[in-house]
């Protein structure tokens, strides 16, 4: 397990600067710098929501760390790279506890290797890191339930399903799973119930009340919502398009191909995790009539358990039509690599004694050759990932852009003169507004969605309320990249209208970006712009 760990550590956690801080990963950040981006109670000015289905439990965690380490790539991304270790930690002693040394360590190896998790311990974009240090306690929580009969881990079960939902409310995916997939324990759950009813319901029905309300208050509202290229699939179509996720998120590509916007050659890592279950199937055909043990008809059980929930949260992403990226499909993790592992120690199981022995040969070939795919698969994306992502090489999609690092020493080198930063493109707030000192982060706004909705109006109220008679520095990404075209364009033509024809404008660039200086006489908003241009 520590060699694995160690190498989960030192591939998603070299050049962890790179690629650069992206806005998502920093939602969290400025509620816990106690700089606004989230809503607030109205007696102590708590943060409790960062967006309309994220939490503010990340910004609390990150309160102390941020009071004694300065926000910057490694104090963002250090700790949430321990998380996703710890999660690893838990999910492998999960399988341990219910398959044994050599499956935890099979699934270990699955999952530590695997790009998009190890993208997401550095790059919480999702954000995801949370979601599976809470699932991977919660395995446990329910292991100490069935395997020990210990009801007080149904306590902790609620609490760890509270956190959960409040850092995302789409963690109401891994409830719903191991519910349904408790049901695999059924008869032992039963047994509990009947034996101390006064220990066993009270959590039990809390948490199905409280994720009753949260789905009628809040996830049924969120189930209309859907992505443009979503919005007309059959239900045929849905199941397609969400496959296609997961076989991509498998190897890797979905990621990379968003970062570097080029397509990653495709390996059939998601066939060959599979390649267990099968391998399995096999051998339950040819071994039908001998007698089940109950070492393993107790991995049967928690096979079944793992394959109920991999499934249950498939079909909550094929509902959603709202899934489009790998952060989705990673609530996946770590179902099928347990499951894989766990088909592997019950298919060597039941082929003992007897004639079975002729048979173990040709399972052990099917799992090398399924595992070597696996990993093959992974190592070549993560090849492409260490060349294109976490090398030098510059990101070509502007949201992950080293080049932010230098664009926030630029800025904070002018803070001090300027009434406000303006960014006109989505992206660049939460960087910079972390990266800012903290007397001047504030001054650091973001009028995407105004320059959005710009032909609404004719922009005098824009014009008045930002620009007029102050120095000001408007950001934007260059004009043939944008993230949102209709807010580059829309800026472009509000300057053209309200900016230039009233005095002159002063451009320099930086990399991804393009900055647009101007102040109450030309001399100001030209000194803004002088040379040194770079930091």
């Amino acid at each position: 397990m520590a060699a694995l760990l160690l190498g989960f550590l030192l591939l998603a956690g070299h050049h962890l600067d790179r690629p650069g801080l992206n806005s998502d990963e920093l939602l969290f950040a400025t509620p816990a710098l106690h700089a606004g981006g989230a809503t607030y109670d109205p007696w102590l000015h708590l943060p409790l929501m960062v967006g309309g289905y994220l939490g503010a439990l990340k910004a609390y965690l990150f309160m102390p760390v941020f009071a004694v380490w300065a926000p910057g790539p490694f104090s963002v991304r250090v700790p949430g790279l321990l998380i996703a270790a710890g999660a690893l930690g838990a999910f492998w002693l999960f399988v341990r506890r219910v398959g044994g040394a050599p499956a935890a360590a099979l699934a270990l190896l699955l999952l530590a290797f695997d790009p998009s998790y190890a993208f997401t311990a550095r790059v919480d974009y999702g954000p995801t890191q949370l979601m599976q240090l809470v699932k991977g306690l919660s395995l446990l929580a329910v292991v100490h339930v069935v395997e020990e009969g210990r009801l007080r881990w149904l306590w902790a079960l609620l609490a760890l399903s509270l956190l959960g939902l409040y850092d995302k409310l789409n963690y109401v995916w891994v409830v719903n799973a191991l519910a349904l997939a408790a049901l695999a324990h059924l008869p032992r759950l039963r047994g509990l119930a009947r034996a101390a009813p006064r220990r066993f319901w009270p959590p039990v029905l809390l948490l199905g009340a409280a994720t009753a309300a949260l789905f009628a208050g809040t996830i049924l509202t969120l189930l209309h919502e859907s992505r443009p290229e979503q919005a007309t699939l059959t239900l045929g179509q849905r199941v397609a398009h969400t496959l296609a996720l997961v076989a991509r998120t498998f190897d890797g590509s979905l990621i990379y191909d968003w970062i570097v916007l080029e397509p990653l050659p495709r390996w059939p890592v998601v066939a060959a995790l599979h390649a267990p279950l099968l391998l399995l199937a096999l051998v339950l055909v040819a071994r039908r009539g001998a007698a089940w043990t109950e070492a393993q008809a107790h991995l049967g059980r928690w096979l079944a358990f793992c394959l109920v929930a991999e499934g249950a949260v498939l079909a909550q992403l094929v509902a959603t039509r709202a899934v489009w990226g790998a952060h989705h499909v990673l609530v996946l993790w770590p179902f099928p690599q347990a499951a894989a592992a766990l088909a592997a120690a019950l298919a060597w199981g039941r082929l003992a004694g007897g004639a079975a022995p002729r048979l173990r040969p040709a399972l052990v070939t099917g799992l090398l050759l399924g595992a070597a795919a696996t990993l093959a698969g992974q190592a070549a994306a993560g090849l492409r990932y260490e060349r294109r992502i976490y090398g030098s090489a510059p990101t070509p999609n502007p949201l992950f852009t080293t080049d932010v690092y230098a664009l926030s020493a630029w800025v904070n080198a002018r803070l001090p003169r300027v009434a406000s930063v303006i960014t006109a493109d989505w992206g660049m707030r939460y960087p910079l507004r972390t990266l800012a000192p903290a007397a001047e982060r504030e001054k650091v706004r973001d009028l995407w969605l105004v320059f959005r909705e710009f032909g609404k109006g004719d922009g005098r109220a824009v014009y008045k309320e930002w620009f007029e008679g102050r120095p000001v520095i408007v950001l934007s990404y260059h004009a043939e990249r944008p993230v949102f075209p209709a807010a580059d364009t829309n800026w472009r033509a509000f300057a053209a209208k309200h900016l230039e024809p009233r005095g002159p404008l002063f451009r320099t660039a930086l990399g991804t970006y393009e900055m647009t200086c101007l102040g109450p006489d030309a001399a100001a908003g030209a000194a803004l712009c002088a040379s040194p241009a770079l930091p």
